[in-house]
Formats: C-alpha cells, sequence, structure tokens
C-alpha cells in the first residue's frame, strides 16, 4: 500500500511540475513583496529600488510594522517613505486581491440565489455585501471633490 500512495505523489508531482513549471512561478523574483526583511536574490529591480529594499530591509520600526500589520496594510503604509517599492508591490498584489473579490462574489450570489429565491433580484443584495468588504477611502474622494462654481 505504501508503495502504490509513494507512486501515485511522484506521478502527482510529475503533473504538477508539468502544469506549474518552476521557471513560470511569479513568486520567484517576486519574494522581496512577500517578505522585504528576508535575504533573497534574483528579484528584478531598478538600482533605485534595489537601494530602497536595501534601506526598507534594515529598518527594525518597519519590520515591527510588518509582523503587526497583514501584508496589504504593510506595503500601503510604504506608499508615501517608498512610492517605487510600493507601486512594483501594488503590481503584482492587486491581482490576487480583485481575484478573491470576484471569488467571494460569486460564492455570495450563489449563497443568494436559492431554489426558493431564484427570481429575487440580486443586484441590491450583491452590492451590499461587497461594500461590507470593502473599506470606503473617504478622505482621499473629498480631497479629489472639486466644488462647483457659482454661475
Amino acid at each position: 500500500m505504501q508503495c502504490v500512495i509513494k507512486t501515485h505523489l511522484s506521478k502527482l508531482k510529475n503533473k504538477l511540475l508539468k502544469y506549474f513549471p518552476p521557471s513560470h512561478d511569479i513568486r520567484s523574483n517576486n519574494m522581496w513583496i512577500l517578505n522585504p526583511f528576508l535575504p533573497c536574490e534574483n528579484h528584478e529591480l531598478s538600482l533605485l529600488n534595489e537601494s530602497q529594499l536595501l534601506e526598507l530591509s534594515s529598518d527594525k520600526l518597519l519590520e515591527q510594522s510588518f509582523n503587526t500589520k497583514n501584508l496589504n496594510q504593510f506595503w500601503i503604509s510604504l506608499r508615501n517613505e517608498y512610492p517605487n517599492l510600493y507601486e512594483e508591490a501594488l503590481k503584482k498584489l492587486v491581482p490576487f486581491a480583485t481575484t478573491y473579490l470576484c471569488e467571494s462574489g460569486f460564492s455570495t450570489l450563489t449563497t443568494i440565489k436559492t431554489k426558493a429565491r431564484n427570481k429575487l433580484d440580486v443586484e441590491p443584495t450583491m452590492r451590499i455585501s461587497f461594500t461590507n468588504s470593502i473599506e470606503a477611502q473617504i478622505d482621499s474622494l473629498v480631497k479629489q471633490h472639486q466644488d462647483q462654481g457659482s454661475h
């Protein structure tokens, strides 16, 4: 029995490597995003970004902040201090957040739309379920608002 399991796992590993080869792993050159305080090589950053990453990784206060915040909150907190690294990290992190929202929206829809409620208009219910999970940036919206002049 143990031999059968080993063979199965070996075949499974080979199939996974066929579909997901290590050379196409987006994490390979982007481990600095997941933890900028671990030493890693092979990140394809510009010289400016590399020096900023070195500066960031040696900051003990930021390391404490990294340990207390989730990954997205940490990078958002660096928007003003390290704008170039923030932009690079955001390019890699945003697709996962939007995929998550899409998947959670579909899950919510399947929960709302049951056989008993299949004629229900789901748009208002979906809107409410999404607004509960997304935090509004009121200050940013107010700053962008342009007052309307008098006639």
